[in-house]
């Protein structure tokens, strides 16, 4: 079995985050192939792979939406991410589960992208970076 896979990277990706993204493939590759051949039709794509993500950097802005519940965190991030520069990170904090999803379509939505989602105590925090 053969596949490709194409990959767009954001403006403003930075090399140390572009290589260690092309290290990570070959690790799955391998855990993929394993489990193909045991004939184990879901074992854990993670097993027997480190990977450390790659450094972000700490965010311009935090916007402290716990407690409010959507689109109010999407206000929110709409109104302020202007304060950053393009480049820049904004941190949003939320507690409703639907951020889950919003904050995500919403970056697809104005071409901003979407870093990650890191589980707090409560809620989540959810890295943005600026594109424009």
């Amino acid at each position: 079995m053969h596949a490709d896979t194409r990959v767009s990277v954001p403006r403003g990706t930075m090399q140390a985050e572009a290589s260690e993204f092309l290290r990570a493939p070959r690790s799955i590759v391998t855990v993929l192939r394993d489990t193909v051949t045991s004939g184990t039709r879901r074992a854990p794509v993670t097993k027997g792979v480190r990977m450390t993500p790659p450094t972000r950097p700490a965010p311009m802005l935090t916007i402290d939406a716990l407690g409010r519940k959507c689109p109010i965190p999407i206000i929110m991030l709409a109104e302020r991410i202007r304060e950053v520069p393009i480049g820049a990170t904004v941190a949003v904090l939320a507690d409703d589960p639907a951020a889950q999803t919003d904050i995500p379509a919403w970056c697809m939505m104005k071409s901003q992208e979407f870093v990650v989602e890191t589980a707090l105590p409560r809620g989540w925090a959810f890295l943005v970076r600026r594109t424009y």
